[in-house]
């Protein structure tokens, strides 16, 4: 479970990272709506084990911004950073500070102008011996210098590569993910539906008999029912598991104790002590095992809405069906559906 936690965590980093190196490859090549796109895309993931790679993200961000001379949204960018106390990169903060001088220039703000201009040569003493005519020149410049030793042609042929290289690691990773998830999803199926095959076998041949001991070995510290209305409740549920009387969606424990004619707290207090489940949850589980036999035994039912399956069941909500579904089954409607077509195909 650790490793496979590890290896989750290192997948999302390397989605994150895919998507800023296409985005970093878009700005160099001054493409710079489809950088936004992609450096965005790698903002929305989220990845609390490498938190300071947003820093880079934001950065580059605030150049494609700088580019298009939306330098309010540059400046927003960089401050998201240089605002965060745990942000420490003296180097990348020099960086940003350059950009900001550039921005600020550009929007003719001379007092942020000057202000970026005290801290970066504050923060780079080598600055000093410079004027602030130079810092200006300065700005970009170390981002440029890849696209410097190469032609244009040589540089879309390396973002062909590189957009390859990253398009078939994401496709990799993507389908490992959804080969694990559906062999997880099988499984769990394949249990389900054993589980379900026992459970009629165990209901066809085990002896009726035992429902008088079992009272009675119970009854000694359980709520005082009487012996013979519990024996009669207990009848008349085996009755009513055969039969199709749970699909309707009005039931509720007062209806049926009126059915097995009963009352309410008798039958709550039987369910509870002798199906070790709450009369909803009882009701629900008697819903869900039966479509699921609908399913496996009709092949038409493959064919239906999840909508008409959850009213067939006896489910007021599609909603409600589908939560009930994969907390009693493990797996979604529509997994089980495709599992249960499968295997029909097989067959």
């Amino acid at each position: 479970m650790e490793t496979s936690g590890i290896r989750a965590k290192k997948n999302i980093f390397q989605f994150r990272r895919a998507f800023y190196n296409m985005g970093v490859s878009y700005a160099y090549l001054k493409q710079n709506d489809s950088a936004e796109y992609f450096l965005n895309k790698a903002l929305a993931i989220r990845d609390t084990e490498n938190k300071e790679f947003k820093y880079f993200i934001y950065n580059t961000l605030a150049k494609v911004y700088g580019d298009k001379n939306q330098h309010q949204r540059a400046i927003d960018s960089l401050e998201v950073v240089l605002n965060e106390a745990a942000f420490k990169d003296n180097r990348l903060r020099a960086d940003m500070y350059k950009k900001l001088i550039a921005s600020y220039k550009a929007l003719n703000n001379k007092e942020k102008y000057i202000e970026y201009s005290e801290k970066l040569i504050e923060l780079e003493p080598d600055v000093k011996d410079n004027n602030l005519k130079g810092i200006n020149t300065a700005v970009s410049e170390e981002q440029k210098n890849v696209l410097d030793k190469i032609s244009d042609k040589e540089g879309h042929n390396q973002l062909l590569i590189i957009s390859c290289g990253l398009l078939i690691l994401i496709g990799g990773i993507s389908v490992v993910y959804i080969n694990q998830k559906r062999k997880k999803e099988k499984l769990i199926y394949q249990n389900f539906i054993s589980n379900l095959e026992k459970q009629e076998i165990k209901e066809a041949f085990e002896p009726k008999e035992i429902i008088q001991l079992e009272i009675e070995e119970k009854e000694k510290a359980s709520f005082s029912i009487p012996s013979s209305a519990e024996t009669m409740i207990l009848e008349k549920l085996d009755k009513f598991e055969t039969s199709t009387k749970f699909t309707n969606a009005k039931l509720s424990v007062a209806s049926l104790a009126v059915m097995f004619k009963t009352n309410p707290t008798y039958l709550s207090e039987t369910i509870k002590k002798h199906k070790e489940k709450n009369f909803n949850n009882y009701i629900n589980e008697l819903r869900i095992n039966y479509i699921c036999k609908q399913i496996l035994e009709r092949p038409e039912f493959l064919n239906y809405k999840i909508s008409y399956l959850a009213e067939h069941a006896g489910f007021s909500s599609h909603s409600t069906f589908t939560t009930i579904f994969k907390s009693v089954t493990g797996i979604s409607p529509s997994v089980f559906l495709r599992e249960a077509d499968k295997k029909r195909m097989i067959i």
